[in-house]
């Protein structure tokens, strides 16, 4: 999604540098069992279509891939090109 769309987007500086790799002991910790099984879906969808593993960003967010963006204001930051963070009962792309 282009940042000028999605106001929430955060920059490197903002803390959404990521984590680190993110693993199945991440989706294994959450205890919603339906939930776990749509994101491990989600996992699998997203590393097929962006070739690239997911990584953890800020709080809760797997992405995968990334793209700098910078704006006319001269704003400059870094996220994910793809990912999704989970919620209770469910589960927010982006």
């Amino acid at each position: 999604m282009h940042p000028r769309v999605h106001g929430t987007l955060r920059t490197a500086g903002d803390g959404a540098e990521p984590k680190g790799d993110a693993d199945r002991g991440y989706l294994a910790s959450l205890d919603d069992e339906p939930l776990v099984a749509d994101c491990g879906v989600l996992v699998e969808m997203m590393q097929r279509i962006s070739g690239e593993p997911p990584r953890l960003w800020n709080a809760g967010t797997l992405g995968f891939g990334r793209y700098r963006y910078h704006y006319d204001s001269g704003r400059t930051g870094e996220s994910h090109a793809i990912g999704f963070h989970r919620r209770k009962g469910k589960i927010t792309t982006s």
